[in-house]
Formats: structure tokens, C-alpha cells, sequence
């Protein structure tokens, strides 16, 4: 199995990348999401993906509080703000921002710390194996950057 393979870092990452070079990260602002679905299928599709990694709906709901912040200026900076106010309240935080400018772990942060690449590295590759494994069983994957990660 790809994710429990004892490798190198930096052969870790190299394979990320070159996993990540094969999706599409091209930005359209159009009407409807890239695959050509509408929202609500996006939406649904989303929780299609999660259940095959096995986290069912129950454990969103349970254990996941999320505040999603969209808009066009100051996502970033609002997010930054909302995540340092919960943290520093004493409350457990992820943070996950796009784009990344310089490395693509850069996007993921954990109780305000980034993630490290080996880290990001063992967990995209647990991802990305068990959503081609699925996609074998005749499902299909958003190839996109964004749904991958």
C-alpha cells in the first residue's frame, strides 16, 4: 500500500508533485463547478468522496464544527483572525487556505502551525490511494486539485 511505504521526504514530496501535476488547477469563473455539475451535485458529490475514505456523515456532524468564509476580499485575513480568536480561546483548530504560494502544504495549518511535508505527504498519498482504489471499483474522482485536497 502506497501510503504505509517507508520512503524518503523528499521522494515523498517529489511523488505529490508529480501526483498534483496530473490534476486540474486551472481557475474558471463560470456559472458551474469545473467537472460541468451543478452545485448541488458538487455538494453531494463531496460527500460521495468522504465516504469513500471512510468518514462517514455522523462524524462530520459530531466532530467537525466548520465556519467557511467566502467572498471575494479578505478571506484570508478573516480566516487567519477567526482561526488565532478560537485557538487562543483554548479551542482545537485546522485552517486551510488557497491559493499557496509557495509550497502547496502551506495551505494546511493545525492549531496554527503548517503542516510539514512529510506529514502532508503521507496523508495526500493516503488520500489520493484510496480515492483511485475507489475509482477502480467504478466510481468516478474529480480531477482537481481543490477536490483532492
Amino acid at each position: 500500500e502506497q501510503s504505509s511505504r517507508s520512503v524518503t521526504m523528499a521522494s515523498s514530496m517529489d511523488e505529490v508533485k508529480a501526483k498534483l501535476g496530473t490534476l486540474i488547477s486551472e481557475k474558471r469563473r463560470t456559472a458551474t463547478p469545473d467537472n460541468g455539475k451543478n452545485w448541488e451535485e458538487a455538494f453531494l458529490a463531496t460527500f460521495e468522496h468522504l465516504e469513500r475514505l471512510g468518514i462517514g456523515n455522523d462524524q462530520i456532524s459530531e466532530k467537525l464544527n466548520v465556519i467557511h468564509v467566502a467572498g471575494t476580499k479578505g478571506k484570508g485575513s478573516t480566516s487567519a483572525f477567526s482561526e488565532s480568536i478560537l485557538r487562543h480561546a483554548g479551542y482545537k483548530t485546522g485552517l486551510f487556505t488557497s491559493p499557496h504560494l509557495v509550497n502547496i502544504n502551506e495551505r494546511i495549518r493545525l492549531n496554527g502551525k503548517p503542516i510539514s511535508d512529510e506529514v502532508f505527504a503521507k496523508y495526500f498519498c493516503e488520500v489520493w490511494t484510496r480515492l483511485e482504489v475507489s475509482r477502480g471499483q467504478g466510481h468516478t474522482v474529480a480531477r482537481t486539485t481543490f477536490s483532492i485536497l
